[in-house]
């Protein structure tokens, strides 16, 4: 856990979430590395015999597998090996705010920034809804992406496009859609120390200007056709991500069914947006301008940070050395050499699940194809299950093009899919 908060943006993080959702996420699921040492065993054990029980798992399969089997392998293997208990009460919905909060922190300054000068790092959150909120929760989204994602949006106009800002920062942005009560953050980092005060404020200004002027209609109808392909359009591991989509909605009691019904979703969205135009202003207003449940996160380095943290550990160890008797030392001193022998020991690999050759099918499965032309240029169309989607894929010879405009060809790909040309 020391590794985790030497990095300053998982401290942001973890600073947010306790801060914001005091109640339900006010402690540091991993163990705080100040407060590790102070856990005995016997409270870690109890602590993991009641709550990491499967009473309290939810199991997936993915794949094409046999379920008996499966569920046969599981009791034989772990679940026949508990004994069921109570499981463990749900989380929490955490309690509404009636002001907002600031909170700052240090943290170690980091030698590899680009601009020494933009060393500010700043959050705003807000706590909005109960992840059970299935509807609301998938109409937030679509205000939340037209509010940061792309170059036209509001904030990323307002906040980094004018230069308050050099980028986002990932672990705490964006819609966080993990918790019981869904979050809403928008992290910026490369800020001068002089502007971290006005950030808040700023946002809460664009967020209002947002709610007047609305959004284009070409952009609102961008992000559904973003949608609408996304549940279209198969991939690699469609099973997998469909699981760790839902598994959040799983484990706090939500509707799994309502979640999967997309384009029900999107038919009563489109609904409400052509009964009410400013709906997507109204969700904004209400959830986020008028939302007095927001945190102010602001980090700034502190050139003692790593002495004053080194300091804290130092003086732990020595109260605790302290209290210790001649006996107890040795005994922690054997201890550490046990885990160390233990350590170097080698494992047993062969219980890993091991890919080998022979379990690869040495051929290619062959789709069929049709081969036909296209004016002067060979066309070949390729069937496959594709939900309804037409795959484009051209070719085309730049043996001829000018050694000089080779170096354009990137920049011209790039572009080239992002306009629409008309013949």
């Amino acid at each position: 856990m020391k590794g985790v908060f030497s990095n300053s943006l998982n401290l942001l993080h973890q600073a947010v979430e306790n801060n914001l959702l005091p109640m339900s996420y006010g402690h540091v699921s991993g163990g705080h590395p100040d407060a590790i040492p102070s856990l005995s065993w016997e409270a870690l054990k109890k602590f993991h015999s009641d709550f990491y029980h499967p009473s309290n798992a939810n199991i997936y399969t993915y794949g094409n597998v046999d379920l008996d089997d499966c569920l046969q392998y599981l009791d034989s293997e772990c679940l026949g090996k508990f004994t069921a208990q109570d499981p463990s009460p749900q989380v929490v919905l955490e309690p509404k705010w009636t002001e907002p909060r600031v909170v700052r922190l240090t943290c170690q300054p980091d030698p590899t920034l680009a601009d020494p000068s933009r060393t500010g790092v700043v959050s705003l959150s807000f706590a909005l809804t109960d992840i059970r909120e299935i509807y609301t929760n998938f109409a937030l989204s679509i205000a939340l992406m037209l509010l940061t994602d792309g170059d036209s949006a509001p904030l990323y106009r307002g906040l980094i496009e004018s230069g308050l800002g050099l980028d986002w920062t990932c672990p705490v942005h964006g819609m966080d859609r993990n918790l019981r009560t869904i979050c809403f953050h928008v992290g910026l980092q490369g800020v001068r120390p002089e502007d971290v005060e006005k950030i808040d404020r700023t946002i809460m200004d664009i967020l209002a200007n947002t709610v007047k002027t609305g959004f284009p209609q070409e952009r609102v109808d961008a992000v559904l056709h973003q949608h609408e392909i996304a549940i279209r359009e198969d991939c690699a591991r469609f099973g997998l991500q469909l699981i760790l989509a839902l598994s959040s909605v799983v484990n706090h009691g939500g509707d799994v069914l309502t979640c999967l019904a997309m384009k029900q979703l999107i038919s009563r969205f489109k609904e409400d947006l052509a009964a009410d135009p400013a709906f997507l202003q109204n969700l904004i207003s209400r959830y986020l301008v008028a939302n007095p449940h927001r945190l102010t996160v602001i980090m700034l380095p502190d050139d003692k940070f790593a002495a004053v943290q080194t300091a804290k550990e130092a003086e732990r160890v020595a109260k605790a050395v302290g209290q210790m008797t001649e006996e107890g030392r040795a005994e922690v001193v054997r201890l550490c050499r046990e885990l160390a022998a233990k350590q170097k020991q080698e494992e047993d690999l062969s219980c890993l699940p091991c890919l080998s050759l022979v379990d690869i099918p040495p051929k290619c499965r062959p789709e069929p194809f049709t081969e036909t032309q296209m004016g002067e240029s060979p066309l070949q169309l390729n069937q496959a299950p594709t939900n309804g989607l037409t795959y484009f894929h051209a070719l085309a010879n730049i043996s001829d093009l000018p050694q000089e405009l080779l170096i354009y060809v990137p920049i011209f790909t790039c572009l080239f899919s992002k306009y629409v040309f008309l013949s």
